[in-house]
């Protein structure tokens, strides 16, 4: 086969093209986020750490952090290496996420994810209390308090705070306690003795009765108020 001068040029030509492209520099830094090692399980008001390093044999030349927990940040880098830590506080409970994106001197782009999970901690978990939990009846108005009285605070005739139960929603309230075995109990709201529990006719009930189980939840139901 005849090769011309034409042919020549352009085979020559072709192969450089294929050794210049073939040059290209597509690595990416390496990010190492050290904290958090994986997903964050916080409560609201809880401090958020977001720290690691970063390392590129060729150069770093910028970064940015991004996220939805109140921490930013732009830098432009310089070198192989960087130490990173920024701080925040966890919001209210949800779902949330912190992103950084890292730019190397080849212009080559990484990007590095941690996930956030906030959630409201049980005010009723407890180990070595018992939990009253109950639940009360449908038109319970919403901001009601809801609380236990009995002899151990005196079966007072106000509204005893260290008696008033959590809301769980819908209708259920809890509170960790440590009565003395057998004490006597009632529920009732707003520290008034008109609005405390009725059977579901509406009639009187005796006291309540406590047993204790450490750890564990004890369920009742109070089937009607005094006055609604």
């Amino acid at each position: 086969m005849k090769i011309t001068r034409f042919s020549l040029l352009f085979m020559l030509l072709g192969g450089l093209f294929l050794s210049c492209g073939s040059d290209k520099d597509f690595h990416t830094a390496t990010v190492n986020i050290t904290s958090p090692e994986g997903t964050l399980n916080l409560e609201p008001g809880q401090a958020i750490t977001f720290s690691g390093t970063i390392e590129d044999t060729d150069g770093l030349t910028s970064l940015e952090v991004t996220s939805d927990v109140g921490i930013s940040a732009t830098e432009s880098l310089s070198g192989t290496s960087h130490t990173f830590s920024y701080s925040g506080t966890a919001p209210a409970e949800g779902e949330y996420s912190i992103s950084m994106t890292v730019t190397n001197s080849a212009g080559n782009i990484t990007t590095a994810v941690r996930n956030i999970v906030v959630t409201e901690a049980d005010p009723c978990a407890s180990e070595d209390m018992t939990i009253l939990v109950v639940t009360v009846p449908e038109g319970t108005p919403a901001d009601a308090q809801i609380e236990v009285v009995g002899a151990f605070n005196g079966w007072p005739g106000e509204l005893d705070a260290n008696f008033v139960l959590f809301s769980r929603g819908d209708n259920v309230f809890c509170l960790p306690v440590s009565f003395d075995e057998g004490a006597e109990f009632k529920f009732r709201r707003d520290g008034d003795w008109g609005k405390v529990e009725k059977d579901a006719a509406g009639e009187e009930i005796g006291n309540r009765v406590f047993a204790a189980d450490p750890g564990n939840e004890i369920v009742m139901t109070v089937e009607k108020w005094a006055d609604i």
